[in-house]
């Protein structure tokens, strides 16, 4: 099939639906665009900031549960997180159906859970499924991370999972003689002065996290989303150079780990636990010291589909 004809057949099937798979949008942290509800407990909770993806091969969601919820037998349990439109008629957009009750994880009420499937309502049904052959075709064709397996099953509820807006850090470590600073957006609060994120343990990311058990996490401002995107490439090095960094940096306030001048934000933690999950590593970890500096519109990442949808509504959006 030429070209022309593949780009006339991807237009009249995707529309004016056609956006990247992750799209960079700029808003405040914590975002109000969407509202993530556990159902399955009888009333809906609210658990927007308390959910986290733990692990991709195999998808794993971890959600923390209070203490007095009470949590029906395996066989019995029907969770789901349904992702809802936070003003206007809160229209729901996504659903995520967990299996079974989930596995305690640690002592904060995490529970991570494995998936039985997906819905999405940011598109029309034939449009979306257009959407899901083509994304299909691209890792197919274009596939960066061949270390990672997925299921048609996760790749659509990965989709749904970043129908909520999701911020990227840059991560600051140091270990020894050994440092790095590059890119995350797979994480989230466990509770008050808990932070629970997951870094690919096939790349040298990972491993010197582990060996530090110390970091530092910086809110990037959106006008400098371009660079942190271009430190994505650090999570294949070993160690880099930080006197040599492409920002000019300070010293965190209490591990004196390099951090850009340009952050909006810098909490240091130090690591309580990490566990190989599959390509995964998740990590607990401790609040030791959060630093406000200024306000704001910082780097986040949407997926497509739901972009798609905000660019339809952008007008109803932003007159509410």
């Amino acid at each position: 099939m030429s070209l022309p004809v593949f780009k006339a057949l991807k237009r009249l099937a995707m529309g004016d639906s056609i956006f990247p798979q992750q799209v960079t949008v700029g808003m405040r942290d914590p975002q109000c665009e969407i509202t993530v509800w556990l159902h399955g407990l009888g009333a809906p909770r609210d658990v927007t900031n308390r959910h986290v993806m733990a692990c991709v091969d195999p998808l794993m969601i971890g959600v923390v549960f209070e203490r007095g919820w009470e949590i029906p037998p395996e066989g019995h349990a029907k969770f789901c997180l349904r992702l809802v439109e936070r003003r206007g008629t809160k229209r729901l957009l996504g659903e995520i159906r967990l299996a079974g009750a989930g596995e305690p994880f640690g002592e904060d009420g995490l529970r991570l859970f494995r998936i039985r499937g997906s819905s999405n309502y940011c598109l029309p049904k034939l449009r979306l499924w257009a959407h899901f052959a083509y994304l299909w075709y691209r890792r197919w064709r274009f596939n960066n991370n061949p270390e990672i397996k997925i299921t048609p099953r996760e790749a659509h509820t990965m989709v749904a999972f970043f129908i909520c807006p999701r911020p990227v850090v840059l991560v600051s470590v140091r270990s020894g003689e050994e440092g790095n600073v590059f890119p995350m957006n797979l994480m989230g609060p466990v509770s008050d002065g808990k932070f629970a994120f997951a870094l690919n343990s096939t790349r040298h990311a990972a491993p010197i996290v582990v060996k530090a058990r110390r970091a530092a996490i910086s809110n990037v401002p959106l006008t400098e989303a371009g660079l942190a995107k271009a430190l994505g490439r650090n999570h294949l090095k070993t160690s880099i150079d930080l006197s040599e960094l492409p920002f000019e940096s300070r010293p965190s306030h209490t591990f004196g780990f390099p951090v850009p001048d340009f952050a909006v934000r810098v909490r240091e933690l130090e690591i309580e636990s990490s566990q190989r999950l599959g390509s995964h590593t998740f990590f607990i970890a401790r609040l030791v010291h959060d630093e406000q500096i200024a306000v704001a519109q910082e780097f986040f990442y949407v997926h497509g589909i739901y972009q798609s949808w905000r660019v339809r509504n952008l007008a109803a959006l932003a007159g509410r």
